[in-house]
């Protein structure tokens, strides 16, 4: 404890909302807010399924993943959009999950 007189100190305030206290939750709803499109209804998480996996369902519906196609649509270069396993078509969301025979 310091004894000089005035001395406050330091703290961290996070201004997300008025208790200027950090909470996970108001976090998540400003990222959902500014991110996501505007929807009707919230986004119902399954809470009997690891949160990864719902992470990975959500990029999968939205086309988040980092496919080749995605990440060259991104500006990243890579060395081709062509699916590095079987070479028969674009890397894309469609192809790996879908298409892809591997995948069936």
């Amino acid at each position: 404890m310091c004894c000089i007189k005035g001395y406050i100190p330091d703290a961290w305030e996070c201004y997300v909302d008025c208790s200027k206290v950090y909470h996970v939750t108001s976090m998540r709803k400003i990222i959902e807010e500014k991110t996501l499109p505007s929807l009707e209804e919230n986004i119902r998480w399954n809470k009997s399924i690891p949160i990864k996996i719902n992470e990975h369902t959500w990029w999968l519906c939205n086309n988040r993943l980092p496919t080749r196609c995605n990440l060259d649509h991104c500006g990243i270069d890579t060395n081709s959009v062509r699916c590095p396993i079987c070479d028969q078509a674009l890397e894309d969301s469609q192809h790996l999950f879908i298409d892809y025979s591997i995948a069936t």
